[in-house]
């Protein structure tokens, strides 16, 4: 078999392949669990992130962030003193 014929059997197999029309990350994705957690993951922390820059929590401080959790601690009652 010639170059030219297994080219055309590989690009039949594609076109007949269930997969066909999707990369092949896609299928991956949709085949293992864990590189779905991976991807939802990274569009949480996506949403996550253009949230913070929406309410401009994205510039806080580290002091500002320790404080506000020093609060939420002191109003619950979990402070460590």
């Amino acid at each position: 078999m010639g170059l030219k014929e297994q080219e055309e059997r590989h690009a039949e197999a594609r076109r007949n392949s269930p997969n066909a029309g999707r990369g092949i990350v896609a299928a991956i994705v949709e085949y293992d669990p864990k590189m779905q957690a991976r991807k939802e993951f990274g569009e949480a922390i996506k949403a996550i992130q253009e949230d913070s820059v929406r309410n401009g929590t994205d510039k806080m401080t580290m002091d500002e962030i320790d404080a506000i959790i020093a609060d939420v601690r002191r109003e619950k009652g979990m402070t460590n003193e």
